[in-house]
């Protein structure tokens, strides 16, 4: 049994980091930042996002899950893997962090066909 989650919750709880300018929001850069100095923080950015995802899902906003988180993954987990995936990907940080948490949660937890 898999949680799933949809990509455009993800937008919407990235909202409460957007910077003073609106055109620019919350980086992967920013992101990684908070990894290295209060990882913590990394974690519940990360476990906002996917439980935004999982509302839209809820309300029938989102046709098709993005990713599908295991039942037993420990909340941590959703912390360590997108630090993971920036540190890995650092050319891409510079793209907002709400796409960035879609791209490792997908990288992690892709939907299979049940």
């Amino acid at each position: 049994m898999f949680r799933w989650f949809g990509a455009a919750g993800l937008i919407l709880v990235s909202a409460p980091f957007a910077s003073a300018d609106p055109v620019t929001s919350y980086s992967g850069n920013d992101l990684y930042g908070m990894c290295i100095a209060a990882p913590f923080g990394a974690q519940e950015y990360a476990l906002g996002a996917a439980e935004g995802s999982a509302y839209l899902g809820k309300i029938g906003t989102l046709s098709s899950p993005v990713f599908c988180v295991p039942l037993n993954v420990d909340i941590s987990q959703y912390g360590d893997v997108i630090c993971h995936y920036l540190a890995g990907h650092p050319a891409v940080r510079q793209y907002p962090a709400s796409a960035l948490v879609t791209a490792a949660f997908a990288d992690a937890w892709p939907c299979h066909a049940e």
